[in-house]
């Protein structure tokens, strides 16, 4: 009986720190050098990491963010290709200077789509110009002028396009509210 005890003591043990080493290896290596599904697994369990701080502006997401959404009812692709230094944004689809950009909200950063869905992206292919996308899920008009102001203006587009939908006014609201009655968190359902 004692061997017994002894050798499932010793397969415990080893399965315990098999785990602990594994759990210790995700944890050390670098989120952009895991696989996809481990990726997606550490992102989920550490909340949503995709959004930075912006005081002017609100949360902003996070630049190089690469990530696949495993949302139940959608699953889409993040991934920023126009870079800041304090923020990141999906940008635009066939490349060269910037005719135009478009601000919005979840609608036109296209949540629940790859960025070639967005009708950003749609209509950059009709016209056969860059457009470059600057939505933001869960901003509103006010974060829309800020984000031209400090990102946009310096792309020079000679086109701007504002998409308004009906939950622009709470989003309004929301951003104007003191810091207290807002929600804190956002993810990327939020619109």
């Amino acid at each position: 009986m004692k061997s017994i005890l002894a050798k499932s003591a010793l397969v415990l043990l080893s399965t315990l720190f098999t785990l602990g080493a594994f759990d210790l290896t995700v944890y050390l290596i670098p989120r952009h050098l895991l696989l996809g599904p481990l990726r997606n697994l550490v992102v989920l369990m550490e909340g949503d990491t995709n959004y930075v701080k912006d005081p002017p502006i609100g949360n902003m997401i996070r630049p190089q963010t690469d990530y696949f959404f495993p949302g139940e009812e959608f699953r889409f692709r993040i991934q920023t290709r126009l870079n800041f230094p304090s923020a990141g944004f999906r940008g635009g689809t066939l490349g060269g200077p910037a005719w135009g950009a478009a601000f919005g909200d979840s609608f036109t950063f296209g949540a629940g789509v790859d960025q070639e869905a967005t009708w950003v992206a749609q209509l950059s292919r009709l016209t056969i110009r860059e457009i470059i996308n600057f939505g933001v899920p869960g901003h509103g008009p006010h974060q829309y002028t800020r984000i031209l102001q400090k990102y946009g203006v310096g792309l020079r587009p000679k086109v701007v396009f504002y998409a308004l939908f009906s939950n622009d006014l709470r989003d309004g609201v929301r951003f104007e509210a003191p810091p207290a009655n807002r929600r804190q968190r956002m993810t990327a359902k939020d619109s």
